[in-house]
């Protein structure tokens, strides 16, 4: 999966570049699902301050092409976009745990299905 250098994209924004310079831009970093990191955060390394141990991390995952189109329809989405997972490694390196939010909590938007959310395996509620 890519990796979004955020600050870069932001100021190419900013800076007025071509629609088609941002596309490209982002379709060459994309993974084979179209989606991208925005950003990890090592929850583990916080719980080793409690003495704890924990491989987990929050990882931020998307695409600003979907955000765009989800946002187009409803600006609300962006309370759910980017998806946030929790990937929990416990056992020898399995993944016993991931969890999405947002996944739930776009469904909460009544508008027409789209084959983006479909293609994402987001459930959406008419």
């Amino acid at each position: 999966m890519g990796r979004i250098d955020y600050a870069g994209f932001n100021k190419m924004l900013c800076e007025g570049e071509s629609e088609m310079a941002v596309r490209d831009h982002i379709k060459a970093i994309e993974g084979p699902l179209g989606l991208m990191i925005f950003n990890a955060i090592d929850h583990g390394i916080l719980l080793s301050l409690a003495g704890k141990i924990a491989r987990a991390k929050q990882y931020v995952v998307g695409n600003p092409l979907f955000a765009l189109q989800m946002a187009e329809k409803d600006i609300r989405v962006g309370l759910y976009a980017p998806l946030q997972t929790v990937q929990n490694i416990r056992i020898a390196g399995k993944i016993p745990a991931i969890s999405c939010r947002s996944a739930i909590g776009i469904g909460c938007f009544k508008q027409e299905r789209t084959s983006l959310a479909d293609s994402l395996g987001l459930r959406c509620y008419i």
